[in-house]
């Protein structure tokens, strides 16, 4: 049984799943840009959010007013195929979100302590409030780059800076184990958290979360545990 600070939306098909999430979203970013003249929409990179992107893209919104930044990203070019700027730029900030302000995390002209002080400084910049945080869940139950066994980890649970270098372990060789990531404290800043998965492998692994309490065997407990969460799950 999901804790009391959890709504979950659970689907089996992931278009219904994408068009009521895509109205989850816009309604608070809506309600977020009429209360304050402005919000911060933070979004997670991989695969699973594109279609998504693609139809918020689509929504009649105050792009303007709202600004995109990322979770994590890996320590790349935003050129390269596994940059999650990249993905943003190619299904996020079209069509009428083309207007919106992206906020990059890793910046590739300068040398990784720079980028990340750059980092650091943009994110205290963030228009407030964090209206909206979309994060992810990999099989092994991590979120953002929050990875298990990670040295890091702990610091991304307790430092107060918002941006954090970390080192992925266990990643295929095709991936990029060096990362940017928001910590623990820039997620908890978000008046709203999703959670977005899908897949029965996913759910699995969601409700073995629900069951323990070890954050450094399965990140994605840290936010299970200290926030409100809505968690929109599809079976296929």
């Amino acid at each position: 049984m999901a804790p009391a600070l959890l709504d979950e939306y659970f689907f089996t098909h992931s278009d219904v799943l994408l068009q009521r999430l895509s109205d989850y979203c816009a309604n608070v970013l809506r309600a977020a840009v009429a209360k304050y003249g402005a919000a911060t929409f933070l979004v997670s990179g991989g695969t699973t959010p594109q279609q998504l992107f693609r139809k918020l893209s689509l929504v009649d919104l105050p792009w303007q007013q709202i600004t995109v930044a990322l979770i994590d990203e890996r320590c790349v070019s935003v050129k390269h195929d596994k940059s999650n700027a990249r993905r943003v730029y190619e299904n996020l900030l079209q069509n009428r979100a083309s207007v919106a302000r992206f906020v990059p995390m890793f910046d590739s002209s300068v040398d990784a302590e720079q980028a990340l002080q750059l980092c650091e400084q943009r994110y205290r910049q963030l228009p407030a409030p964090i209206a909206l945080a979309l994060v992810g869940m990999g099989n092994d139950g991590h979120t953002a780059s929050w990875f298990p066994g990670a040295e890091q980890l702990r610091d991304a649970m307790t430092t107060e800076q918002l941006c954090l270098r970390l080192h992925a372990p266990g990643l295929s060789a095709s991936d990029i184990p060096n990362r940017f990531t928001i910590s623990l404290k820039g997620v908890l800043n978000a008046e709203k958290i999703v959670l977005l998965i899908t897949g029965q492998d996913k759910k699995n692994v969601y409700t073995q979360a629900l069951a323990g309490d070890d954050i450094g065997q399965m990140p994605i407990r840290a936010l299970l545990k200290h926030s409100p969460m809505a968690v929109f799950w599809s079976e296929q």
